[in-house]
């Protein structure tokens, strides 16, 4: 029996990294959570052979057994008679000794080789000793995003109730930042294709970012404004998820997920025998098939409703830099734009009036006379003859006075600082000549904004604000 949705959904992300395949149960564990069920602890196999042999007495087998955990592998495909041989033990007749653990090797049958009752003996002994470190690791896990989530909620609550875009974008991207920080530092990193990796507070406060950009009409800077983290929101898209009420369905998704990626500190389960998909295990897997298929639908379905709130719209907000001036009286007024070097500012309490300018400057030739001395030939192969021109240069000068109604007085603006926004466009001139010489040609063009998105900011060079 295959992995169902499991293994389709990790090989997304763990093909190459060399993580081992995992075969199913036999159908007759029922176990919901991998706790030990009436069916489980019988014995039953699937199979024509006798379920799972008698019941052993032998010592040394015993003994064998119970010195295999989870530790004894590396995570390249073990060898069930590899333990055989190290410990010397015998392994003619082995079905005829018994089955040393019913629960957990409930496939132990007469149809089954040597070498396969060996591999089914590790391979029960490693499950069994692993589920009990993942439910150990899970609880760990649990009490560790507690703590942060004690210490941090209160903060996602108070910056939602603030009302200013820019404060709440600000603090909540700080917040994001500080949790996950905090969580690599507990020890709480978990392989980015376990779907526990992008649960709780963590996906909360993203949906609370998108939130604030709906509510507060800054949805058009959605998308850049997640783009340094865009491969997480997809991940959080995919997989994020308030923690769940049953925190029995929480504990098997972080074991049945982790069997192929490991715990914050328990390897991922070792795989002893290779089973052929689509042919029944004989040992127990730590998280049962059914419960397997069980956990997937539901993790499906919480997550179909979560993705919602992590829909960004696409906007197609145009650079007014590469516009026109013939522009359509309908066409849409919003645009993005920058950067503008600061020349002067106005405050009153939120509202900030800036005026900016962008200068570009490029060199042009003029009063050529040619040299009589052939520099090349063109493709009809008639010469070019190399010409001696002076150079002189052409300035561009924009220069842009934009409101902005909502700027907190926590947001420092200076003369100097560069910043790029969005804003619909109010006022357009056509451009004048500030200057017109042979050498040199100035021209200027103003506009005026309503400011809708403050963009960035930039100081001496440096970053100091962005959104």
């Amino acid at each position: 029996m295959t992995r169902t949705l499991l293994a389709s959904l990790l090989a997304t992300f763990v093909a190459g990294c060399g993580f081992i395949k995992v075969g199913g149960l036999p159908s007759s564990v029922s176990s919901s959570s991998g706790e030990p069920s009436e069916a489980s602890g019988s014995g039953q196999a699937s199979g024509s052979g006798q379920a799972s042999g008698p019941k052993s007495t032998d010592k040394e087998l015993l003994e064998l057994y119970q010195s295999i955990d989870y530790t004894c592998c590396t995570q390249t495909r073990a060898s069930g008679r590899a333990f055989f041989q190290k410990a010397g033990v015998d392994t003619t007749g082995l079905f005829k000794r018994g089955n040393v653990d019913p629960e957990w090797i409930p496939g132990w049958s007469n149809d089954l080789s040597t070498i396969e009752l060996t591999n089914a003996l590790a391979q029960g002994a490693v499950n069994r000793t692993w589920q009990k470190q993942c439910f150990a690791d899970y609880e760990d896990y649990r009490k560790g995003w507690a703590s942060i989530e004690e210490k941090h909620r209160p903060q996602l609550v108070a910056l939602r109730k603030q009302g200013n875009y820019y404060e709440q974008a600000s603090g909540l991207n700080t917040l994001l930042s500080d949790v996950l920080k905090e969580a690599e530092q507990k020890g709480l990193k978990l392989h980015g294709a376990h779907p526990m990796t992008w649960v709780g507070l963590r996906y909360d406060i993203l949906v609370a970012l998108f939130q604030v950009h709906r509510e507060t009409g800054h949805e058009f800077a959605l998308a850049d404004f997640v783009k340094p983290v865009g491969d997480q929101v997809e991940k959080f898209s995919r997989f994020g998820r308030p923690w769940s009420e049953d925190k029995t369905f929480d504990r098997d998704v972080f074991c049945a997920y982790a069997e192929v990626s490991g715990t914050q500190r328990t390897p991922k389960l070792p795989d002893i025998g290779g089973w052929e998909p689509g042919r029944d295990a004989p040992a127990r897997w730590p998280v049962a098939a059914a419960r397997h298929a069980e956990v997937d639908k539901k993790l499906q379905s919480l997550q179909s409703a979560s993705a919602a709130a992590l829909v960004m719209q696409e906007w197609k907000v145009p650079r007014l830099e590469t516009g026109t001036l013939d522009r359509e009286p309908k066409a849409p007024k919003l645009f993005y734009t920058g950067p503008y070097t600061l020349t002067s500012l106005q405050r009153e309490g939120a509202k900030v009036v800036i005026v900016g300018e962008q200068r570009k400057t490029e060199p042009f030739n003029y009063d050529c006379r040619s040299t009589g001395v052939i520099e090349s030939y063109d493709l009809n192969n008639n010469p070019v003859y190399k010409r001696d021109c002076k150079v002189g240069s052409k300035t561009s000068i924009r220069i842009a006075e934009v409101t902005f109604a909502d700027l907190p007085a926590s947001m420092q603006l200076a003369k100097g600082d560069e910043i790029t926004f969005y804003g619909d466009l109010s006022r357009e001139e056509k451009d004048k000549s500030v200057k017109q010489t042979p050498a040199e040609v100035v021209t200027s063009r103003a506009y005026a904004f309503e400011g809708k998105h403050l963009v960035q900011v930039k100081r001496e060079g440096k970053v100091v604000q962005s959104f």
